[in-house]
């Protein structure tokens, strides 16, 4: 399958990784080089205040497996959620009326709540890339902390513990923090 290039700009600052000083360079879980100009992969960030508590790119091969492994139950109470929560003929409008490269329409306004992204403490930033750029479609998008909790009270027990095993086993986080609901990944659901 094509893709239009019109879709495809330079990933921008924000996507950029804390720990690399750049764009991230390796998926987290088989360590696949991003930077070939036909690899997909996503990124999600997770971010308090100003500061990254959490960021990682995976491409589509791991992120599709890890998919696999959770719910039925909780890939469908999170379809039903977003379609009733999205205005989506709106996100539509959105995309098809921007000019430029500019991504902050995409990653201003929490996809869900509405509310900006300076009024918030948390929030997570997802976005799907190709190579060394950022595809503009649905994604990217902010999510508002308060919105991610309320998606993590849809998740299955089988879902959570999938997850709370990635995130300690690829991110490394103490077993105390994972449980805190913005720390979840919200991609991979």
């Amino acid at each position: 399958m094509g893709h239009n290039r019109s879709i495809y700009v330079p990933i921008p600052k924000i996507f950029h990784s804390i720990y690399e000083e750049g764009p991230f360079s390796k998926c987290i879980v088989c360590t696949r080089t991003l930077s070939e100009e036909q690899t997909e992969y996503m990124i999600e960030k997770v971010f308090r205040g100003t500061e990254v508590i959490i960021e990682y790119a995976i491409c589509d091969t791991c992120a599709e497996q890890l998919g696999s492994e959770l719910s039925v139950e909780s890939a469908q109470r999170m379809e039903r959620f977003l379609a009733e929560q999205v205005n989506w003929p709106a996100r539509m409008a959105q995309i098809i009326n921007v000019k430029g490269d500019d991504l902050d329409q995409w990653i201003d306004t929490c996809l869900i709540s509405g509310r900006k992204r300076s009024e918030l403490h948390s929030y997570q930033l997802c976005a799907r890339c190709r190579g060394d750029k950022i595809e503009r479609t649905v994604l990217p998008l902010m999510i508002a902390g308060s919105v991610a909790e309320e998606i993590n009270r849809l998740i299955s027990k089988k879902t959570r513990d999938r997850l709370d095993g990635f995130v300690g086993d690829y991110l490394g986080l103490d077993p105390e923090f994972q449980n805190l609901p913005i720390d979840t990944p919200f991609l991979l659901i």
